[in-house]
């Protein structure tokens, strides 16, 4: 994706990182209270307020979330909703399988 002319890579749910986080945003708390960086990093401890700001661009860029006018809160959008669903699905779908082969 391009915002600003720059380029923001995607996600890729086979990735441990940002498996971890779209784990954390399906989280239940987040649809009623919202999002910020504080919160995603109490439940990412290993992530610094500057990388977790990068991650919030991407994920806004990327429409997996959006913003609340001039406040620094986010809720995960319908589009999120359906990418995390989706995503998680297919995971599971494709590695679990994988496992029982083992």
């Amino acid at each position: 994706m391009d915002a600003d002319d720059r380029s923001y890579k995607g996600f890729n749910l086979f990735s441990d990182d940002d498996l971890k986080l779209f784990e954390v945003l399906a989280r239940g708390e987040f649809n009623i209270n919202g999002l910020q960086n504080k919160s995603l990093r109490k439940q990412l401890p290993t992530m610094t307020s500057s990388t977790m700001t990068r991650i919030l661009k991407r994920l806004h860029v990327h429409g997996i979330i959006r913003k609340v006018g001039k406040t620094y809160k986010y809720y995960i959008s319908k589009l999120g909703k359906a990418v995390i669903t989706a995503g998680m699905a297919i995971r599971n779908m494709s590695v679990i399988p994988q496992l029982a082969h083992i």
